[in-house]
């Protein structure tokens, strides 16, 4: 191995300090090389990613117009597992719980396909070895799936989108000034399943399990992704 180079240990249960990951990321080199590295290739597999987004958007979108069935209004709230780390999770911080909630709002067409709009607040950041970093932000996902599958008033499927996420907050004691590198905006590739059940009445409840791709770096000066895990209660009203 180069020297200077110092990813981790795959099979090591060390944290990190913030330092740690600064120090690893920046510090050499050849660590630089495989940044520039990644940064390509992250590129290309976000060019891609993008590139399939809109044309599933392309697709649906027509027929949703066509088509719309129902619409629904409601809450969703649950908690988040953050962490921070690489494209390839060579470096990586220890997981940290926080919180989500928000508002559902969207359409179901007569053919199964769900189109929403999911603003939400939600905890972000990772647990750092003194410290914990800290990041709130309001999210705006834009999502489509299908809720085609299940039997009698039950529903499930996956679904995909893309996310931008304004930071509100930032809180890293350790080093003093670390959130003034933190991005205002950062966007993600939310990949999720829900399960819902609808009542006679038109009252949707259901469970939904959504992981948030990162789509960039979340800091300036580092080229660390800030990705997070989201488990959260839906509780909706359907119309038609």
């Amino acid at each position: 191995m180069a020297a200077g180079l110092a990813l981790r240990d795959p099979t090591s249960t060390a944290s990190f300090s913030w330092g740690d990951v600064a120090d690893r990321v920046t510090g050499s080199p050849a660590h630089r090389d495989i940044q520039r590295f990644s940064k390509g290739v992250f590129q290309m597999k976000l060019s891609s990613r993008v590139t399939t987004g809109l044309l599933l958007l392309a697709v649906v979108l027509p027929q949703a117009g066509r088509a719309q069935a129902s619409k629904f209004i409601g809450l969703v709230g649950g908690a988040t597992l953050s962490e921070l780390t690489d494209y390839y999770g060579g470096i990586s911080t220890g997981t940290k719980w926080g919180g989500n909630g928000g508002l559902l709002l969207g359409m179901r067409t007569a053919n199964g396909i769900v189109l929403s709009l999911e603003p939400a607040w939600t905890q972000m950041g990772a647990k750092l070895s003194g410290s914990n970093a800290s990041l709130d932000y309001i999210e705006v996902p834009l999502t489509v799936g299908g809720m085609t599958a299940g039997q009698g008033n039950v529903r499930y499927g996956g679904y995909l989108g893309i996310a931008p996420s304004f930071n509100l907050t930032c809180k890293i004691s350790d080093p003093v000034g670390a959130c003034d590198n933190a991005k205002g905006t950062a966007w993600f590739l939310p990949i999720g399943f829900r399960i819902l059940t609808k009542a006679s009445s038109g009252m949707i409840a259901g469970l939904d399990i959504r992981y948030m791709v990162p789509l960039g770096s979340s800091f300036d000066n580092l080229t660390v992704h800030q990705r997070s895990w989201a488990f959260r209660i839906i509780l909706a009203k359907e119309s038609h």
